[in-house]
């Protein structure tokens, strides 16, 4: 999944400015929450004194990035092979 990410911005653009431009914001706020993951997840083992409500919210948070991955790139063609 996160290698579909990094290809959704030169996929889904037409030149290079607007690729790198999309692509240095997509990466700015992916290590911006990464960053912040470990945190949450102390606090709410902190706070519950179980890892399983964070394990929850991960699994929640993958399922949802899958949905978005998958209605990003719903309607594009796929190349076909040569």
């Amino acid at each position: 999944m996160f290698t579909l990410n990094l290809m959704l911005p030169i996929d889904s653009t037409t030149n290079v400015n607007d690729a790198t431009s999309w692509s240095a914001m997509q990466q700015s706020a992916g290590y911006v929450i990464g960053a912040l993951g470990p945190i949450l997840l102390g606090w709410i083992h902190d706070a519950s004194n179980s890892f399983t409500p964070a394990m929850i919210g991960m699994i929640v948070i993958i399922i949802l990035m899958i949905l978005t991955q998958i209605a990003a790139t719903r309607g594009k063609k796929v190349m076909e092979s040569v």
